[in-house]
């Protein structure tokens, strides 16, 4: 999960600045990492893309900002959908639709250091992510019928 920070506006782009919080991009992000967000179009994204969006609590209707890493994008009847998947977890995250998408990750900082978005986007690195992600949850349902 991550909490925004402030929405800041410049003349060449406009983006949002978040502060990581929790352990999901364990891998790639820390907690307390600030990163700053560019409004995307579904169409523009590409696999292995780090993604900001937002799922409402249904019990206060606040919103949760959650950045995770894309792995999958289809475009059905004209319409995309999204499904992401945190670094650490097994399990991919439930469909997002275009009007959950906040933006694309496209700078990061960890305390005084700027850290590069490029290397962080490969879709080498999804591929790696999801064939784990698939061999963890087989894994896991073995283990769970063993245990049975």
């Amino acid at each position: 999960m991550i909490s925004q920070l402030e929405s800041k506006s410049s003349t060449k782009k406009r983006y949002q600045r978040f502060r990581v919080r929790g352990s999901s991009m364990l891998f790639t992000l820390s907690a307390g990492d600030r990163v700053a967000i560019e409004k995307v179009l579904p169409e523009d994204l590409r696999w292995g893309d780090l993604i900001v969006y937002v799922r409402w609590n249904s019990n206060r209707m606040e919103p949760n900002y959650i950045l995770h890493r894309l792995v999958l994008k289809l475009r059905v009847r004209g319409q995309y959908y999204l499904w992401t998947k945190a670094e650490n977890r097994i399990l991919w995250d439930a469909k997002i639709t275009p009007k959950e998408l906040i933006g694309r990750v496209v700078a990061v900082r960890r305390q005084r250091a700027r850290l590069r978005t490029d290397g962080l986007t490969t879709p080498l690195h999804a591929i790696i992510l999801s064939a784990y992600s698939v061999i963890a949850f087989k894994g896991t349902r073995k283990i769970g019928k063993a245990l049975l």
